[in-house]
């Protein structure tokens, strides 16, 4: 079981969809775009 928090990020934009992906996950977060 994974003690990171989660977010799923939903957004027609892949550049936008890229950029919190990557902030997000340097943050700590696990990411699913």
């Amino acid at each position: 079981m994974s003690t990171q928090p989660r977010i799923l990020i939903v957004d027609d934009e892949p550049n936008i969809r890229d950029l919190l992906s990557t902030s997000l996950r340097f943050a700590g977060f696990a990411i699913r775009a």
